[in-house]
């Protein structure tokens, strides 16, 4: 029988961003992946996903941005005056 990995411990403190982490289009990937991800819940999926908890904080996180509690009464919603956004990227 195996040995199955329980637990990982990872430093961190040495982390070096790859030239080809630096050059990837990271905002473009989450766009793309994003609306597949608001589907799979908003909609249902047979399957239960191990991350669905950081997904829920991730998604939590984005609606607080953008929909703060006590919005101050001149603030303007960051895509309300036109639809290029987040790096020229098409909301």
């Amino acid at each position: 029988m195996k040995a199955k990995l329980e637990i990982m411990t990872v430093d961190e403190s040495n982390v070096q961003a790859s030239e080809e982490d630096l050059n990837h289009d990271w905002l473009d990937a989450f766009l793309k992946i994003l609306p597949g991800i608001r589907n799979d819940y908003a909609h249902g999926s047979p399957t239960l996903y191990h991350t669905v908890l950081w997904v829920f904080e991730v998604v939590m996180e984005i609606i607080n941005q953008l929909y703060p509690e006590n919005p101050s009464p001149n603030a303007s919603f960051p895509c309300a005056e036109n639809s290029q956004s987040l790096s020229g990227h098409e909301l």
